[in-house]
């Protein structure tokens, strides 16, 4: 970690769920909702936990979802959560963090899965206009493709970016393109997952993430 200089990374690429809105019980109650119609189990909060500390992979495993129906699973819960959106809300201190960054002349910008209309809305509900580019849409499991193609959109590069996520893939994908990463405990992973596959940096608090960005610290 020494070598890498967080607060002169500009370019901050944020995922969304799990990390700026707190999604993840919607998400769980919308999945319950069609579970019946895909003969998949039925998610209750023991299992939630556990399927934190497992990470999107072994989810699937688990879950069993044969890999034809995965993308009419997909396409069906992003129609579905649109219609919820409203009912999402940032983490707490999570606005006034961005909005801080973006003063401070950050570059701020959102690479998720999830639609564009629905981050989009979810930006304006909270007043959060600061992103200069949004890409949704970015598939489960190809997400390095997607964050390498949103790179050179953005005319960013690994040397002078640094990608905030909350899950074991956000980890990988940033991993290949040798991108530096904040993994945050506060969304669909478990810290104990994201320990294991070593991010560059791991946060349990907003308070860390001022630490890293915006204060001299010598953890940097």
């Amino acid at each position: 970690m020494d070598n890498i200089k967080v607060m002169e990374r500009k370019h901050i690429i944020f995922d969304f769920d799990g990390t700026i809105a707190d999604s993840l019980r919607s998400g769980i109650d919308i999945f319950n909702s069609i579970h019946l119609k895909y003969k998949l189990p039925f998610i209750t909060n023991v299992e939630l936990e556990e399927f934190r500390s497992e990470g999107i992979f072994a989810l699937k495993k688990k879950l069993r979802v044969p890999f034809y129906r995965v993308p009419f699973l997909i396409a069906e819960l992003r129609q579905l959560i649109s219609g919820k959106i409203d009912g999402v809300h940032p983490f707490p201190g999570l606005p006034e963090f961005l909005r801080t960054l973006n003063a401070k002349g950050y570059h701020l910008s959102i690479l998720t899965s999830n639609s564009e209309e629905n981050v989009r809305r979810f930006l304006e509900n909270h007043n959060l206009s600061m992103f200069t580019h949004i890409h949704g849409g970015s598939g489960l499991f190809n997400k390095h493709r997607k964050l390498k193609q949103f790179m050179r959109t953005l005319g960013a590069d690994r040397t002078n970016s640094i990608y905030i996520g909350d899950e074991v893939r956000d980890i990988v994908s940033a991993r290949k393109l040798g991108l530096p990463m904040i993994a945050v405990t506060w969304g669909y992973n478990s810290k104990s997952v994201l320990l294991h596959f070593k991010p560059e940096f791991i946060v349990d608090s907003l308070e860390e993430l001022y630490r890293l960005f915006l204060l001299n610290s010598s953890e940097e």
